[in-house]
């Protein structure tokens, strides 16, 4: 006993010191209603929905400065000894408890880095600080971390691009399919977005491939107009000097071809999605014809659709099709023989081979190719008349 309490009062005596060591510094400071970032990601563990949006509310008001926590709870590695200093720091309170936050990490599960990088997508362009941390965890070993963390930085928005592009060409090609995805949900229209877009399309990796399709497609949807870039179509008026322009359209040009190919290659829907960026792109120059035309011969209803539709844009050098879009006013579906019909009728005098087909689709069962057909005839009459 006499060498057991000398031992006793020496421990204690050091936990003391360590516990005074810890209250010397600030800790963290609440960033919402007394509470603190940890809090915050606890409740958005919580099985209950209402806890879980009174965490998603916080967080937003916290804004950018719960982020640097949060970089932080999204790097932390595993530890068995945190693990069990964090659980029983739930029993203080106050400055002791802020001290232990301080100076002991967060235990590093996957389960919490998940949750960190959830919390920064809803945090969303206030938490551009955590862009390299995220793109970090794009390599972490759990898939629920990588995903999240793709989807951060898709909310991040447009600071993210010039650290995400890069890795369209990572030698992980789970990494680069997240590249591609992320810059499609930014839909960005800088010249280094589009060209690590387009780049993707001629990736070894086929769901790469893919991913670039929709991507560009996403990105020529609300990237160029954003930018107040003219379309594809117009490519050869565009200004030399400006780089930034000449970029994009230089990797335009070169996602054409790749487009066409995959226009008649893959299953319907991935034929769907090619057509359909050409037609987000504008791209409307012979190579995109003689792709459409060949779709237009192609069994899936809702591919044939999609080609008379790019048709649709491209009308003005569209004449090359009008025998095949003649033989659509009798596809079996009426929304593409009412889209045929005004297909024609926009390209004007060099569709007035197809006006007797015109004539006897005003007579079709549907109502609306009925009148579409009548639409189409007076457009072209009126092209026709023109000098």
């Amino acid at each position: 006993m006499k060498i057991l309490r000398p031992l006793l009062i020496a421990i204690g005596l050091i936990a003391s010191g360590f516990l005074l060591f810890w209250m010397t510094g600030q800790g963290p400071e609440p960033v919402y209603k007394d509470k603190l970032v940890f809090d915050l990601v606890q409740q958005m563990l919580s099985p209950d929905p209402a806890v879980r949006d009174e965490a998603t509310v916080g967080l937003r008001a916290a804004g950018a400065k719960a982020v640097p926590e949060l970089i932080r709870l999204l790097e932390t590695k595993d530890s068995a000894w945190r693990e069990q200093i964090w659980q029983q720091s739930r029993r203080f309170s106050g400055p002791v408890r802020r001290a232990i936050l301080k100076r002991i990490q967060i235990p590093g599960n996957s389960g919490t880095r998940r949750v960190a990088a959830h919390a920064l997508t809803i945090i969303g362009p206030e938490a551009s600080q955590a862009v390299p941390a995220l793109v970090r965890a794009l390599y972490d070993p759990s898939q629920e971390v990588h995903y999240q963390s793709a989807q951060a930085l898709g909310h991040v928005g447009y600071p993210a691009v010039p650290a995400i592009a890069p890795l369209a060409k990572d030698t992980n090609s789970l990494v680069r399919l997240a590249a591609i995805r992320i810059l499609g949900d930014i839909r960005s229209g800088s010249s280094a977005s589009v060209s690590a877009v387009v780049s993707a399309l001629d990736d070894e990796d086929h769901a790469v491939q893919l991913a670039a399709v929709r991507s560009l497609g996403q990105i020529g949807s609300a990237g160029w107009q954003e930018s107040g870039l003219p379309d594809a179509s117009t490519a050869s008026d565009r200004d030399p000097s400006n780089g930034s322009r000449a970029g994009i359209m230089a990797s335009l040009e070169r996602a054409i071809p790749l487009l066409c190919r995959f226009a008649h290659q893959s299953g319907p829907e991935e034929r769907v999605d090619a057509l359909r960026t050409l037609y987000e792109i504008r791209a409307a120059d012979e190579r995109v014809i003689e792709a459409c035309s060949l779709s237009l011969e192609d069994p899936s209803p809702n591919v044939r659709l999609t080609a008379l539709r790019v048709l649709g844009r491209a009308y003005t050098n569209a004449a090359p099709a009008v025998p095949v879009l003649i033989r659509c006013l009798a596809d079996e579906i009426p929304e593409n023989r009412a889209w045929a019909a005004r297909v024609l009728g926009r390209i004007g005098a060099p569709a007035k081979s197809s006006t007797t087909f015109l004539e006897d689709l005003q007579n079709d069962t549907d109502p609306m190719v009925r009148t579409t057909a009548t639409e189409a005839l007076k457009r072209i009459a009126v092209a026709v008349e023109l000098p």
